[in-house]
């Protein structure tokens, strides 16, 4: 069997079928079904794609500003008020939504180029897609393996091992890990994929039971609540089928 490239089933479904993607998405998914690709290899894939694609915007993003930073304390500490001026204003001006990714189709020869907003586009449609799918095929859920039969080392913390896997994958592919792990807490408790433990206990399992320190840092959900975290949050819940509450 040919292995799909899922890059570019993504790619080319956002340059050619950017207003149907939803449908594009469903009818890419009934195609790879025929040569035998399961449900969940065939979205969990094109989920990894846009996770990937997030992923580069924000150390993108996160480059840009280190450079504005540093040119900044440069131009303070030799006193140069006009370059001072300059960095900061670019500070001022530096938004995660003006980051575009690059990618080159070898198949079509062309450039494609996405920012915040066409992740985000991409991602609806393949939510939707894997929904519709779900709901023509009731059956295909139970095809992926049952949350009691997953292990759930932290059963004080996670109702079940899928939950601990969201955390655990959330975390090993954070960025900005303080702010993504307070996110990841104050939204798991909410959507009830995690037990209604407080801040202070949830720092001490980390501490504890996974030797990561906050070193006295933590954020009430509204300073950690962007979109583009709100939307890789949503994407890893579906890749994990984790789209009702747990207990």
């Amino acid at each position: 069997m040919e292995e799909k490239d899922y890059f570019e089933i993504v790619l080319n479904g956002f340059v050619s079928n950017r207003k149907y993607l939803t449908d594009y998405f469903i009818r890419e998914y009934k195609e790879a079904e025929i040569k035998n690709y399961g449900f969940a290899e065939f979205f969990n894939k094109c989920l990894n794609v846009v996770s990937a694609i997030d992923k580069e915007l924000k150390k993108q993003y996160y480059s840009d500003k280190k450079e504005i930073q540093e040119g900044l304390q440069a131009a303070i500490s030799t006193n140069d008020k006009d370059a001072e001026d300059i960095f900061r204003e670019q500070l001022a001006e530096l938004k995660e939504n003006d980051i575009t990714a690059t990618y080159y189709q070898f198949s079509h020869g062309r450039y494609v180029f996405l920012n915040n907003d066409d992740v985000a586009h991409i991602a609806l449609s393949i939510g939707l897609a894997l929904k519709t799918i779900q709901e023509q095929t009731p059956a295909t859920s139970s095809k992926t393996e049952p949350s009691a039969t997953i292990e759930n080392p932290h059963q004080r913390i996670f109702p079940n091992g899928k939950c601990w896997q969201l955390f655990e994958y959330w975390k090993v592919n954070a960025i900005d890990i303080k702010a993504d792990i307070c996110f990841a807490y104050w939204q798991m408790i909410e959507d009830k994929l995690m037990y209604n433990i407080t801040p202070t206990q949830f720092t001490e399992w980390l501490f504890k039971d996974l030797n990561f320190d906050f070193e006295g840092y933590w954020k009430q959900l509204t300073r950690v609540n962007k979109p583009e975290r709100k939307r890789l949050y949503s994407m890893t819940k579906l890749q994990f089928q984790l789209n009702k509450s747990q207990y």
